[in-house]
């Protein structure tokens, strides 16, 4: 069942086509012992924030960002940042997709050319992503990238001394 409940998850779309998916489904439903996914509670609507809807365009983005990952490829890109500025045209060496489940979304992390600097962009935010060429010697990117990455993290763990005032502890933990 716990393969029926992700199958209907709208994330299932950035990893497999949804002919695949209504295969897959159709198969699974075949098996008598599963339970009415209608039947089953939604535990991703218990909580205090919406589900994000993943567009097309995403998933498309989403797919096109792993395949010039796996093949080392550079690609452009148009982000649109929180701020409203829109940078168009970016070249980037994207290095991994991270997922933030707090907040429900996917972002790139990578190295911006012209800026000379490691970036991270929110998927929902890109466009116009193209792939380009293979992005030359890259083992000394990656070993020059993580080294980048290494010296820019904070090395003093931050401390957060919570006082219990008003269940604030309870507050502070309840997600």
């Amino acid at each position: 069942s716990w393969l029926l409940y992700i199958l209907h998850d709208e994330k299932a779309e950035l990893f497999l086509d949804k002919d695949i998916i209504a295969n897959l489904i159709a198969d699974l439903k075949a098996d008598l012992s599963l339970p009415d996914i209608a039947k089953c509670i939604d535990i991703r609507t218990l909580g205090h924030k919406e589900l994000t809807h993943y567009y097309d365009e995403t998933k498309s983005t989403f797919r096109t960002l792993v395949v010039a990952i796996k093949e080392k490829k550079a690609i452009t890109v148009t982000n649109s940042a929180f701020n409203g500025q829109v940078y168009e045209n970016q070249l980037v060496y994207p290095y991994k997709l991270e997922y933030a489940p707090q907040f429900d979304s996917f972002s790139l992390s990578a190295y911006n050319v012209e800026a000379k600097r490691p970036i991270k962009m929110n998927l929902q935010n890109l466009s116009d992503v193209q792939i380009c060429e293979p992005i030359a010697h890259y083992n000394d990117f990656i070993q020059n990238f993580e080294s980048k990455l290494a010296a820019i993290r904070e090395t003093i763990p931050v401390t957060i001394e919570i006082t219990d005032e008003k269940n604030g502890y309870d507050r502070c933990s309840y997600k």
